[in-house]
């Protein structure tokens, strides 16, 4: 009786990984995944960017975990800055607003945690691409 596909090791030639080809070295998924997670959130919002990380988990396989997270963090990282340098006062308006309303924190720390949310997103959404990749067949290898 042969063992079910998703418990066979994941370097046997009968493993779901095997039918997936598309190995890229990890700086340029994680690069694609940056920039999808940017593109999604400045077109449909934060809420979507789990979608850049689970592309990134998908295409990444094991370790898709933290190609998400770093992806779509380095992003919003990135988004922040922006805001920084666009509109220094009103971000920083925003950004005491929103420290207060958390409870009188320093502004600082508003910044961490909204881009750890985002890692933290970004991690959710890229294990759940790499679990993805162990279960849809891939219909293109021969």
């Amino acid at each position: 009786m042969q063992p079910h596909r998703l418990l066979r090791p994941l370097n046997s030639p009968d493993s779901g990984l095997s039918r997936w080809n598309c190995r890229a070295p990890a700086a340029v998924t994680m690069l694609a995944t940056t920039l999808a997670a940017l593109v999604v959130h400045l077109l449909w919002g934060w809420q979507w960017t789990v979608l850049a990380a689970i592309f990134g988990g998908l295409w990444k396989g094991r370790g898709g975990w933290w190609i998400g997270g770093a992806g779509v963090g380095l992003s919003w990282g990135i988004l922040v800055m922006v805001s920084f340098i666009a509109a220094p006062r009103p971000t920083l308006r925003m950004i005491e607003t929103v420290a207060d309303i958390l409870g009188g924190f320093p502004a600082p720390f508003t910044v961490v945690v909204t881009v750890l949310f985002g890692v933290l997103i970004g991690t959710a959404g890229g294990g759940l691409g790499t679990q993805l990749r162990l279960v849809i067949p891939h219909k293109w290898s021969g």
